[in-house]
């Protein structure tokens, strides 16, 4: 049986840069505060966009590192690709109430549904934490 070497923890210099997403929340939060997230979740192949399930989640903190998120959507139980995330806050600021979070939330999958497009109004983000945008197949000649 091979002896595994310890595991030394990582220092502030050896921490992973930051993703998009962390830059993104981080900025989000700074500049207003606590927000609701509207989340869906999706599957990506090569021409298609498919939006799988949808939650929502009141952010009080922007400390919460992409590892942490993904495991998270993970929790799910769904195979995903990429996230699209609406912030949405209340106009003084601050997360929205649960009932308008729900109805938000499913006005945005029946805007997803009808046109992928809205999916850029939001901010996107693969796997990995990093930024994306949808861009349309153009038409082959």
């Amino acid at each position: 049986m091979k002896k595994k070497s310890p595991r030394t923890p990582r220092t502030a210099t050896q921490a992973a840069a930051p993703t998009d997403f962390d830059t993104w929340l981080a900025g989000r939060f700074a500049e207003g505060g606590a927000f609701t997230a509207l989340i869906v979740i999706m599957t990506v192949t090569e021409s298609t966009v498919e939006p799988i399930a949808s939650t929502y989640a009141h952010v009080i903190g922007g400390d919460i590192a992409w590892p942490q998120m993904a495991g998270l959507l993970d929790g799910s139980g769904k195979e995903w690709d990429a996230v699209v995330i609406f912030a949405a806050a209340m106009e003084t600021g601050g997360a929205v109430p649960d009932e308008s979070a729900r109805l938000t939330l499913r006005r945005i999958e029946e805007e997803i549904l009808r046109d992928r497009r809205t999916i850029n109004a939001g901010h996107f983000f693969d796997r990995l934490g990093r930024r994306m945008k949808l861009e349309e197949i153009g038409a082959t000649h």
